[in-house]
């Protein structure tokens, strides 16, 4: 609820700040009851009977009383100190390129901040409905940008309308000179503006879902969404996304690596564990002592192996060395590979279970 308001807010003040720059473009462009009440400065002389009043777009002349007689052709960022009679009193003021730039800078910040301001009022009337806080970051730095580009439109102008009254002023002391209703018109559209971004930004900072203490079981249950919106009459994104409760807690017993209900780990559930014993003892691998293959006397023994295996004795590799070092020298009696001492008759040894009967 939060959100939709700030930011109906926001929407309002933006159509404000455009009323009024409105009003700020379209004064003195016709002798009208309400349009030639709209200058930025009014000059007077009570001596003469006569008053100017100045614009952004041209002077109107009347007397001293009040009232307007004319308007002067309008012209895009007129500048004042071009307007009869005032031009005898400021002549440095009305050839001046620095006074001509200051007012094209503020006719032209004026209609840029116009134009902004209503394309940005029209952007905002969806947002309230959306409810997407994207929009509010967007609209917020949008109107941000548009108060500054016022912002610094009202800097000029109130430069132009303080240094106009003193130029006027002390030129002549017959003649007069106050702000008139454009200035405070100004001043308001600026300020609508600043509190159409303050209204956004704090849609923006309120906008966020607020956390549930409770985990919503269900919260991913597309065909009952418990009456949260999907948008706007129903249409836009479904707010079904996945979460995560952080304050779930498991009860069935699987944080403790058990099975539910039982003292069993959790990998008993396997078939594998299932179909073997869980008391059965463990069978034993041991080597077995080293056994003569029945095939052994058709293979081709060395003398040592052969006179040791018909003596019934432990064959002595050592001993052999010593036999075959006696007719190959010490060249061959530490050599594996060397031909005098032939490796026939090898077996390898043969692993059977301890607990097999044999």
């Amino acid at each position: 609820m939060c959100f939709p308001t700030f930011t109906a807010l926001g929407s309002l003040f933006l159509l404000f700040s455009f009323i009024l720059e409105l009003f700020l473009m379209i004064g003195q462009l016709s002798n009208r009851q309400f349009l030639n009440k709209l200058y930025y400065v009014s000059a007077w002389n009570p001596q003469q009977n006569l008053a100017y009043n100045f614009g952004l777009w041209n002077y109107c002349t009347g007397g001293s009383n009040g009232g307007v007689a004319s308007c002067a052709h309008p012209t895009p960022a007129y500048n004042w100190a071009k307007t009869p009679n005032i031009v005898d009193l400021v002549p440095n003021l009305a050839n001046s390129w620095m006074v001509k730039g200051l007012f094209l800078g503020l006719f032209i910040l004026v209609f840029v901040a116009l134009g902004f301001s209503f394309i940005f009022w029209l952007m905002s009337l969806p947002i309230c409905c959306l409810k997407r806080r994207g929009w509010g970051y967007s609209m917020s730095t949008l109107v941000f940008i548009n108060f500054m580009i016022m912002l610094v439109a009202l800097i000029l102008a109130l430069i132009l309308v303080l240094a106009g009254i003193r130029e006027i002023t002390s030129a002549d002391n017959t003649w007069n000179a106050h702000a008139g209703n454009s200035l405070w018109i100004h001043i308001g559209a600026t300020l609508a503006l600043l509190a159409s971004f303050l209204c956004y930004s704090g849609g923006v900072c309120c906008g966020g879902r607020k956390r549930n203490t409770a985990y919503d079981n269900n919260y991913n249950d597309v065909s009952t969404s418990n009456g949260r919106r999907r948008g706007c009459c129903g249409m836009g994104r479904k707010r079904n996304k996945a979460q995560v409760d952080p304050n779930y807690k498991d009860g069935t017993g699987y944080d403790n690596n058990v099975l539910p209900g039982t003292n069993q780990p959790l990998y008993a559930a396997s078939p594998v564990f299932q179909h073997t014993p869980q008391h059965a003892q463990d069978s034993t691998m041991l080597q077995q002592p080293y056994m003569v293959s029945p095939s052994m006397g058709q293979q081709q023994l060395s003398p040592g192996i052969s006179h040791t295996m018909q003596n019934g004795q432990t064959y002595d590799h050592n001993a052999s060395n010593n036999i075959g070092g006696t007719t190959t020298g010490a060249a061959g009696v530490n050599d594996p590979n060397s031909v005098s001492v032939p490796m026939h008759g090898y077996q390898t040894p043969v692993l059977q279970p301890a607990n097999t009967p044999q």
